[in-house]
């Protein structure tokens, strides 16, 4: 019979358990146990009787699943079981579909780019296990169709418009979505770079793709204040993704403090960004 929990060394809930109350909930589960118990013993500091994060080394909320330092399992190779790290929850939601090597070096080129205006090198990103369907707009019915005004240039690029439309060919495909609006042309309107004919994402400065494939440089719209619908500015998918439910500001302080995060070792300050609108994602 075990003397004490197989995790913090305490002692277990009963003589036919292997864990306290507290690990037993974490470990409880019937898929990756061994995997849990090995990263949550490498995790837990005795002295301060805490887990901490795999990679911010913050202390972990074990009561709030909700808050953004709340304690979740991360796979360090996405969709990959076997392995996983113990971390905070907004990291993991962050992350996503990125290898661990491919997040630092993401957060590392957003962070140059925000504190020095260094240019994005995309041929850098690897997105290896990237796995996003396509964004679809949503089924509106009653919207007329992008054909009953004439213009004598698209008003997103200055470009010749299609005859008897608003815009251009290249546009029109985007401005035919139901869900379109003036809001999304004013974001694609800021977006345009004229010298190289192309959408740059507003936070990397790189040019992104409109296939709208699912891929990560495909053009999505983006809430500068999460929840506010009068502003939209054009992202890469995924960096729309990493910025979750943060403002641009927070965003922009998380990603720079995990970049000094990571270049020192030194736990993240969670007073750098309120998380105001922070909410656990389904």
């Amino acid at each position: 019979m075990p003397e004490e929990c197989q995790v913090c060394r305490k002692p277990p809930i009963s003589a036919r358990h292997s864990y306290c109350a507290r690990c037993h909930k974490w470990c409880s589960v019937r898929k990756e146990i061994r995997a849990r118990v090995k990263t949550l013993k490498a995790r837990y500091d005795p002295a301060r009787d805490i887990f901490t994060c795999t990679y911010l080394n913050i202390p972990l909320n074990e009561t709030d699943q909700d808050a953004p330092d709340a304690l979740t399992f991360h796979h360090p190779i996405p969709k990959k079981r076997g392995k996983i790290k113990v971390s905070c929850s907004f990291y993991n939601a962050m992350i996503s579909d990125l290898t661990d090597t491919e997040a630092r070096r993401a957060v590392l080129a957003l962070a140059r780019r925000f504190q020095q205006g260094t240019a994005v090198d995309r041929k850098a990103l690897r997105f290896r296990y990237w796995n996003r369907a396509p964004i679809k707009p949503p089924r509106i019915a009653g919207v007329p169709p992008f054909r009953a005004w004439r213009a004598d240039e698209c008003p997103i690029c200055e470009k010749p418009p299609v005859p008897n439309t608003l815009y251009c060919a290249r546009c029109h495909k985007m401005a035919d979505a139901p869900d379109f609006s003036m809001v999304k042309l004013q974001a694609l309107k800021e977006a345009y770079d004229p010298a190289t004919d192309s959408f740059r994402c507003h936070y990397t400065g790189v040019a992104v793709d409109i296939q709208n494939l699912g891929r990560p440089w495909d053009l999505t719209y983006d809430h500068p204040m999460p929840g506010d619908g009068s502003r939209l500015v054009v992202a890469a998918y995924w960096v729309n993704v990493m910025k979750t439910q943060l403002s641009e500001d927070e965003f922009r302080a998380v990603v720079i403090e995990m970049a000094r995060c990571f270049g020192t070792g030194e736990p993240f300050r969670m007073e750098v960004c309120e998380f105001r609108h922070w909410r656990k994602k389904a």
